[in-house]
């Protein structure tokens, strides 16, 4: 526990530093900068990696389309987390992806690897190299491993990815030391080795049908690549941040076979390639998984390579053929681990009666049974791997059921889906753990039930949507119910049976009844302190929940932020009785609260949400009165309402085509 603390406090200020303005010469991501003679021994090594053993039948040169492969499924990643920051351990990101792969395929373990646990204990050999962020090939990642025989999984404690920070990069070291980071549950490597896919010199043709080879028997590749300045580099930047995963390709050529300017920017990267797709012989590519995160063109960290490259380019380095583009796997196999490794669940219903981690390998619907997972051991955690669960309409009681007439403590269930059950999910007499990142849909009951004396359940990140009730919950406490969307309820978006002590915060509640209260009434926290957000209904702060209810006539729908804290400007009482009061309600947050219009009723309103203000005239509904209020007051409107409510042509103005526009809206 101190150890962690101290590195959470560590963290803190350390991540105050890193936020410093970064100078306009810096790299915007994360690249490698080998000097020559680093690169020259990188592509030594490279040239002495044995090369990859393939079907001979399958390295022939092939002349027509062969179609697609598509390895991502094998992967267990959050796009926008798979980012190295300022890094320079692409090398250490994509040799672990060829990892990921090898065990989900060899094993059917799709689990996460640490690259923190690398990066923490990796000690470079080459002088000049600190770190695992200074650079390195994929033979420094499989000696590092064939060494350890062990790899972490992400989820293990302090091993989740800290190292993208500037702290890092000047300091040449890890965030996380490597004595803090959990090393139970892991997975034992038997042996592991580099590989070269032979590309270079071959021919275009022969050196596609090699690295096709090595991808068809659903191993990924590691690939790096070598750029000569910094122009060439800005140039890729520009591409990775205004490109599209289905758009352009990126074709190399234009800056290989020139000098390495050491001096001048020169650089490599490497990244993952877990596919392609050939069937137009006109626009044939290779599929990349970079680690530079996400961003909104590029939501899967996914960008395409040209296959009709020039394989045997160079990188100008003395009188050297020193390659600019590597292409290489991983040749390895797992041991029998000593430690619990998770448990596929290829088929449904089923029961789990042992402690541990378990994941769903496909979507089940349709199900004609009466609980599809029932839960009966403690130290359980589902995953459901982002399935579907459906059951056959009015057979399927539970869709998941935590429950031993022992009690159950600490049962999880996370990235599931949920449809068409009695109840969704129910926790009987669970002690901690919770549910987290999944959809509830379609219960005739209730989506999630908190029963029987449950304690310190945590719902987080869920999405309940026409469901009976949306929670119940009856003689359980000390629950948390935090960021979740509770909408379309039949009976209640929450229900509390006398049930207290629960913390309800920053919920998005649209129901006809957003909260029903049963038995005794027992006080509850439907608010945390003011924080900064942005908040569930992207408002700029966080401290309780937003009351909405269909067609914008909820509590939060018809309240204004007049002073402009992020918050409704008087409490919510749920109840009347002053134990079940949101003293920090969330309303959708405009940059001013429009004032009434000289000749209006009210105070403008934005009547669906859609950030304009139909209701020009404040009657509470859009109609012709608003068009004509709208028209004669234009000068006043410009000069006193916040503009983007009114703007309804987005032009940055108000004028008679806004009028048009409005008149359109109602």
């Amino acid at each position: 526990m101190v150890t962690v603390r101290l590195i959470a406090a560590l963290g803190l200020a350390l991540l105050l530093v890193s936020l410093a303005p970064v100078a306009a010469s810096d790299d915007e991501y994360g690249i490698m900068h080998p000097d020559a003679a680093q690169l020259a021994a990188w592509n030594a090594a490279y040239g002495r990696a044995p090369a990859v053993e393939a079907d001979p039948v399958r390295l022939r040169a092939v002349a027509a389309p062969n179609g697609s492969q598509d390895l991502l499924p094998y992967l267990d990643y959050v796009p926008v987390e798979r980012n190295q920051g300022r890094a320079g351990n692409c090398w250490a990101w994509a040799g672990t992806g060829v990892l990921e792969v090898a065990h989900a395929v060899q094993d059917g373990v799709r689990d996460r690897l640490s690259v923190e646990y690398l990066d923490a204990n990796y000690r470079p050999t080459t002088a000049g190299l600190r770190w695992a962020g200074d650079g390195g090939v994929l033979g420094d990642l499989t000696s590092f491993y064939a060494s350890t025989g062990t790899a972490v999984p992400w989820s293990n404690p302090n091993a989740g990815y800290s190292d993208g920070i500037q702290w890092c990069a000047d300091n040449g070291r890890s965030f996380v030391p490597a004595y803090a980071i959990g090393m139970d549950p892991h997975y034992r490597i038997a042996s592991i080795e580099a590989e070269r896919v032979v590309t270079r010199h071959v021919g275009r043709e022969q050196a596609i049908a090699n690295i096709k080879a090595v991808l068809d028997r659903d191993r990924a590749v590691w690939f790096a690549y070598y750029l000569p300045n910094a122009t060439a580099w800005q140039a890729f930047y520009s591409f990775w941040g205004a490109g599209t995963e289905n758009g352009s390709v990126w074709n190399p050529d234009p800056w290989v076979n020139v000098p390495y300017e050491e001096e001048g920017g020169a650089g490599g990267h490497a990244i993952l390639c877990v596919g392609y797709d050939d069937t137009d012989p006109n626009n044939r590519y290779w599929v990349m998984l970079n680690s530079w995160g996400a961003r909104p063109g590029r939501p899967h960290g996914l960008f395409r390579i040209s296959m009709d490259i020039d394989y045997d380019a160079t990188v100008g380095l003395f009188d050297q053929d020193a390659a600019a583009m590597l292409w290489m796997t991983e040749k390895v196999a797992f041991a029998p681990s000593a430690s619990p490794t998770p448990r596929a669940i290829e088929a449904l219903p089923c029961v789990i009666t042992e402690p541990g981690s378990y994941y769903l390998v496909r979507d089940q619907a349709g199900l004609a049974a009466p609980r599809a997972v029932e839960i009966r051991a403690s130290d359980v955690v589902l995953n459901g791997s982002g399935h579907t669960v459906s059951a056959t309409s009015g057979t399927g009681q539970y869709g998941v059921l935590a429950y031993n007439s022992g009690g159950l403590s600490n049962v999880t269930v996370t990235d599931l889906v949920l449809e068409g059950w009695d109840e969704g999910a129910a926790f009987y007499g669970v002690d901690g753990g919770g549910i987290t990142d999944s959809r509830i849909a379609g219960s005739a009951f209730a989506g999630l039930s908190l029963d029987g004396r449950a304690r310190n359940v945590s719902v987080r990140g869920c999405e309940l949507t026409g469901n009976g009730i949306g929670v119940f919950v009856r003689d359980s406490g000390n629950a948390t119910l935090e960021r979740n969307e509770i909408t379309g309820s039949m009976t209640a978006g929450i229900s509390l049976y006398a049930s207290g002590g629960n913390r309800i915060v920053d919920n998005r509640l649209v129901n006809d009844v957003n909260v029903r209260f049963g038995g005794a009434i027992l006080p509850n926290a439907w608010n945390g302190s003011a924080g900064s957000g942005p908040n569930v209904v992207g408002g700029p702060r966080t401290g309780g929940n937003y009351w909405g209810a269909p067609g914008l006539t909820g509590w939060s729908d018809t309240h204004w932020d007049e002073n402009r804290d992020g918050f409704a400007d008087g409490p919510y009482d749920l109840f009347g009785d002053g134990g079940n009061v949101d003293r920090l309600p969330l309303v959708y947050y405009v940059s001013s609260a429009p004032p009434a219009i000289p000749g209006g009723i009210g105070r403008p309103a934005d009547l669906n949400g859609d950030g304009w203000c139909e209701d020009v005239n404040g009657n509470g509904r859009a109609d012709f009165a608003d068009v004509t209020l709208f028209f004669g007051e234009t000068d006043w409107i410009a000069a006193n309402e916040p503009l983007r409510l009114f703007d309804y042509n987005g032009n940055g103005r108000l004028d008679f085509q806004d009028t048009i526009l409005l008149f359109n809206l109602i």
